[in-house]
């Protein structure tokens, strides 16, 4: 269902482990799991991504999901 973005030659996206986000023409189509899920993926930290388990991601995500909301709150 997803697949790694891999570049042609070396890159730093190469590390970020970026989905392709496929291409679409309709909005319906773009509001499919396959097309928002990685376009959400690509928008993670990378330390959040890099997570080795759901237990350690669970715990970075919420951070994230937070600080973002409070920065909001702040501004």
């Amino acid at each position: 269902m997803f697949q790694l973005h891999t570049p042609a030659r070396p890159l730093r996206s190469l590390e970020g482990d970026v989905l392709i986000v496929p291409a679409v023409r309709t909005k319906h189509v773009e509001a499919a799991f396959s097309c928002s899920a990685a376009q959400v993926w690509n928008q993670l930290p990378d330390d959040t991504k890099g997570a080795l388990t759901v237990a350690s991601f669970k715990p970075r995500h919420n951070t994230e999901l937070f600080s973002d909301a409070f920065c909001k709150l702040i501004k």
